[in-house]
C-alpha cells in the first residue's frame, strides 16, 4: 500500500518551500501518492436590508469576488510549479493529484476533514513566518491542524 502524503498550499512562499522538501527527500520513494491541497476561503456573508449603504456593501461584494477570482488564477500557478517541481525531482506525474475544495467549516477543519477522509498518513504545511518575533510560532491554520490530528505525521516547513 502506497503512502499517501496530503500537501496543504496556499499562495506563501513557505508553501513551496513544503513542495521542494517532498522533491529533495520523498521524490525517489517508489511507493508515494501526494496530493497537491487547497481550500479556497469562502466569502464571507453579508445580510443587509435596503439602505444608504447598500451600493457600498454590493461594491465590496464585487471586489471580494475579483480577489477570490484571482486567488484561483494564482492557486493554479502554484499547483503548475509544485507539480512541475516533483515531476522534475522524479515524481512520476501519475503519482501527483491536485485538489481544490470550497471552504465548508474553516480552512484547518478542511485540511483535517480531508486528511481523515482521504486516509493520509502524512500532511504536510508550510509555516508561516510573519515576523521575528512570531517566527517561533505557527500560522493558525498550521496550529490547529497540528492540534486536531494527532494520530497523522504532520511535517511543517519553512524558515
Amino acid at each position: 500500500m502506497s503512502e499517501r502524503i496530503l500537501v496543504a498550499l496556499d499562495r506563501s512562499e513557505n508553501a513551496l518551500k513544503a513542495v521542494e522538501y517532498i522533491a529533495r527527500t520523498m521524490s525517489k520513494l517508489e511507493d508515494i501518492q501526494i496530493t497537491l491541497f487547497d481550500v479556497i476561503p469562502r466569502l464571507p456573508k453579508f445580510e443587509f436590508e435596503r439602505g444608504p449603504h447598500l451600493p457600498f456593501l454590493k461594491d465590496i461584494i464585487t471586489e471580494l469576488t475579483v480577489v477570490r477570482s484571482q486567488r484561483k488564477t494564482d492557486m493554479d500557478h502554484v499547483f503548475e510549479m509544485a507539480k512541475k517541481k516533483l515531476i522534475e525531482a522524479g515524481v512520476s506525474e501519475e503519482r501527483i493529484k491536485i485538489k481544490c475544495v470550497e471552504e465548508k467549516k474553516g480552512i484547518a477543519k478542511d485540511i483535517v476533514g480531508e486528511a481523515i477522509k482521504g486516509n493520509y498518513g502524512t500532511v504536510i504545511l508550510g509555516r508561516r513566518g510573519t515576523s521575528k518575533t512570531r517566527d517561533f510560532y505557527f500560522g493558525s491554520v498550521t496550529n490547529k491542524v497540528t492540534s486536531m490530528l494527532q494520530d497523522r505525521s504532520i511535517i511543517i516547513v519553512g524558515d
